[in-house]
């Protein structure tokens, strides 16, 4: 008993690196189930990512950010970060509408002028209101940013109304 306490001490005091080294050896047994015909690793590999993940979960929420100190350089560029985030979840949609689109009219001989018309209209509204979206939430973010200080800046404190 007193060996595996000392062995779960070991494990806390470590937990970044051996969360780390967990989910790069989950993710090795995975690729070799998947490439090398190895299949009964696939599921212990899944367990070793799953396990990683909730370590380094766990050191990110517990360690602080004086732990993780490259925090602190992703909060200035938050803004940045948010924008290419929006951008490559929505390029993906963008390009899928303005295929239909465009494929909507480059065959058109045996198809109605109505069918057209509402899946033209669809298709438009569809990619303009992606695009407005995503605009907003870029925009939104930036103004949060704005108002939110960031960690290990001082915040100041809220008056309450008496």
């Amino acid at each position: 008993m007193a060996t595996l306490r000392q062995a779960l001490v070991a494990v806390w005091r470590h937990r970044l690196p051996t969360s780390i080294a967990a989910a790069v050896l989950g993710i090795a047994l995975v690729a070799l189930s998947e490439f090398g015909d190895v299949h009964e690793t696939r599921w212990f590999g899944a367990l070793l990512i799953s396990l990683g993940g909730i370590g380094l979960g766990l050191d990110a929420g517990i360690g602080g950010p004086e732990r993780w100190t490259f925090l602190r350089g992703l909060l200035t560029r938050r803004t940045i970060i948010a924008a290419v985030g929006a951008l490559a979840l929505v390029l993906p949609v963008v390009i899928a509408l303005t295929a239909a689109l465009i494929s909507l009219f480059a065959d058109s001989d045996h198809r109605s002028r109505s069918l057209l018309a509402a899946g033209g209209l669809t298709g438009a509204f569809l990619l303009l209101a992606t695009v407005v979206a995503s605009a907003l939430a870029v925009r939104a973010v930036a103004k949060a940013v704005r108002h939110e200080p960031g960690i290990g800046e001082d915040q100041q404190p809220v008056e309450t109304a008496r």
